[in-house]
Parts: C-alpha cells; structure tokens; sequence
C-alpha cells in the first residue's frame, strides 16, 4: 500500500539507498578490522565475536533487501534492462574471521542476495538527490535562523550601546549646562567687580548717564558764557558807581562771588551729611591710631558708597537751603543795593551755580575751584579782554578755574586779569 502512491515510493527508495549504502561501509568495515588484526598478530579474547556478529548484522540487511527489492524495482524503473549478476556483499579472498573460520564458511551460515548499485538505477540517484536536497535545504534553514538569531542579538547589543550612549550624552549636555551657568555667573561677577573698579576711579563715563564729568564740565564752561552775560546785563541798572570801569569790576566781583560761596556752602551740607551718617552709623573717625588698611575697611568703603548714593540723588535734590543761604549772604553784603533781590537773571543765575556745584562736588572723582594763583599760568588760565599782555601777574579773577579734586588736573580754566 505503501508503495502505490507516489510520496511511499519515495520514502522506500530512500530507505532502500540507505541500506545499500550501509552494507558497503560494514562491508569495508570488516575487511580493515580482519587485515589490522593479521597484520599486528594479536589474538583476540574468546568472547570477542566481532566477526560474525557484524556478519549477522549485514545478513539481516541482506534479507530486507530481498523483501524491497521486488518493489523498489516496479516503484523505479532502471536506466538499463540488463542486470548485473548477483555480488557477493564481500570478496571471496577475505581473511579468516575472529574466532578463525574463513570468508566462505561464514557466507555458507549467512544467507544473501545480490545487493544491486544504486549507481545503475536513475529511480535512486534522484531519491539520492531530493535528500540531499533537502539536507541542503535544512541547513540553509537552520543557517538563516542562525543568522536571524545572531542578528537579533546584535541588535539588541547595539540599542544597548545606543542606551548608554545616550546617557553618556545626556550626563555630558547635563554637565555643559552647569559649566555654562557657572561661566555665567563668574562672568557676571567679574563684570560687577569691573564696573565697580571703573566707576571708583572715575576713568570711564557712560553715555546713559547725563550728568557724567564730561557732560559736568561742559555746563561749567556753558555757565560762563551764557548765563553770566545774561546776569551782567541785568545788573548795569541795579549796580551804578561813580565811573563805568567801577561798574564792570562791580559786577564782575558780584559774579564772581556768587560761584565762590554756592560751592562753600555746597561743601559744607556735603561734609555734615557725610559727618551725620557716619555718626549714625558709628564708624569711628580717623585719628592716626589706626593703621592704614584698617581705616580702609571701616572709613573708606562706607564713604564711597555715600558718595554714590549723592551722586545718584543729586539731580531729584532740593537746593533751596543753600540757595537761601548763598542769597542771604550776598544780600547782607550789598544791602544798599536792594534791588539786588529781585533781579530775575541774578536769581536765576544764582540756582544754577548752586546746582551744578552739587552735581560737580559728588561726581566721580569731583571738582573743586580754584582761585588763588597770583602768576599767569597758560595752562590754567584765559585772560580777560582788558588784560595787559606783557604783565603776568594776577590782579583779580573774573572767572574761577575747575581741577579734579584727586589730581589737581584743571579742566576748565580760569579768565584772569593781568
């Protein structure tokens, strides 16, 4: 039934190819076992029966060959009609076997038949085909299931490596954020610990800042020209004296007066604020105990940040005290001048001395007048239009020279007359 149908003849022609294939390799087999044991000459032990039991054993194959034959030829047709007459499964010259009976004798006590070739018939070289085909197959099978597995793995292994790369990228940008803040911050520290420096010495200016040491001087020297013309007019008629060269001296003097006590009086409410947030605070006053350094840390940093804290109050401050004050003490100079005290020009000439002389005594560094040489110095002073030339001394300022208060530098120069 086996045989009927085309799958069973396939396997029995499989089988069949098996067998034969197996009879020669024992065949070969017994044949190199009988020539070793001739050619070494060791005698077996009795119970040793290899021979004839390996001779059982391809009988036994001999006779199922003989059951398949019959079908194995009807399921296969052979390439040639001429069959080769029945072999013996070994040579007839064999060796004698292990417990010393011959070739002959053995094949006389197992009978045989003749074993075909699988090489004459076409039916077994293909069956012998398939199966090698399908053993290539099963190899190619498992070779792609290898390679898939080992794919598998290495894609695992490499998302692993991405994992840690990724870590490794994330601790690193985690690392530069905090290094960036840090640079920050030292950045921001050093430009505070700068800005400070500059702003101490006064070497540098910002253009946000209107009333900087430039701006300062330029309002000095604006004051000069426009608004003390304009407070020379408006006296001609309140200040009258036997000759006009009196008259001009007059009110040169009274000008000039004003300039000189708007920056004492400036002065002054300075030092007793000063004087007063020291005394407050009570950080003592130097009286060359102390050493150096240590009236640097008390004294000096507190003073510079009073001084900032003017400089930054000044322009919203009220100046009236010493608007008053510098008025009082023109008017109780010149009291027979009663005029004096509503002269609009004067007034008003009178606030912006004092105001500017604020803003000049707390600037960074300050500023201070100048009025007491007694020699014509070009690099300090102008002179005035009446001015003799060839004379080089001083007879009296028409207008003070400014200097910086730490250098001595003259930043605007006095009008003098020689």
């Amino acid at each position: 039934a086996a045989v009927g149908g085309g799958g069973g003849q396939g396997a029995l022609a499989g089988l069949y190819g098996a067998l034969v294939e197996r009879v020669r390799h024992d065949k070969h087999v017994l044949v190199a076992f009988n020539r070793v044991r001739d050619h070494t000459g060791i005698p077996l032990p009795a119970p040793a029966k290899i021979g004839p039991k390996l001779l059982a054993f391809v009988g036994a194959i001999q006779r199922c060959l003989d059951v398949m034959d019959p079908a194995v030829s009807s399921a296969t047709p052979l390439a040639s009609d001429a069959r080769q007459p029945p072999a013996k499964p070994y040579p007839a010259n064999s060796t004698q076997s292990a417990n010393g009976a011959t070739d002959s004798q053995s094949e006389q006590t197992t009978p045989h038949h003749s074993i075909p070739d699988p090489g004459q018939a076409t039916g077994l070289n293909s069956v012998a085909m398939s199966s090698a085909s399908t053993t290539d197959l099963k190899s190619a099978v498992n070779g792609a299931a290898a390679r898939e597995s080992a794919a598998a793995a290495g894609e695992a292994a490499l998302r692993n490596q991405v994992q840690q790369l990724r870590q490794q990228l994330a601790r690193a940008n985690s690392t530069i954020r905090d290094l960036q803040e840090r640079e920050q911050q030292l950045m921001h520290r050093i430009s505070s610990h700068v800005q400070k420096k500059v702003q101490r010495s006064g070497s540098f200016e910002t253009l946000e800042d209107a009333n900087r040491p430039s701006q300062l001087i330029q309002r000095y020297a604006d004051l000069y020209c426009e608004l003390r013309p304009d407070a020379m007019d408006a006296l001609d008629d309140l200040v009258t004296t036997d000759s006009d060269s009196s008259d001009d001296q007059l009110k040169q003097k009274i000008l000039f007066s004003v300039v000189v006590l708007a920056f004492r009086s400036v002065q002054r409410t300075i030092e007793e604020l000063r004087a007063q947030i020291m005394h407050l605070l009570a950080v003592p006053q130097p009286d060359g105990s102390a050493s150096p350094s240590s009236r640097e840390s008390r004294a000096e940093e507190l003073q510079r940040t009073i001084n900032e804290q003017l400089r930054h109050s000044a322009p919203h401050r009220d100046y009236t005290e010493n608007y008053q004050e510098v008025c009082g003490q023109l008017w109780s100079t010149l009291f027979e001048y009663p005029g004096l005290q509503r002269c609009e020009p004067l007034l008003t000439y009178i606030r912006a001395v004092v105001e500017l002389a604020w803003l000049l005594l707390v600037a960074n560094p300050p500023y201070h007048i100048r009025y007491h040489a007694t020699a014509f110095d070009p690099n300090q002073h102008n002179r005035f239009h009446s001015s003799d030339e060839s004379q080089s001394a001083i007879r009296s300022f028409v207008w003070p020279a400014l200097v910086e208060d730490h250098s001595g530098h003259c930043v605007s120069k006095a009008v003098v007359i020689t």
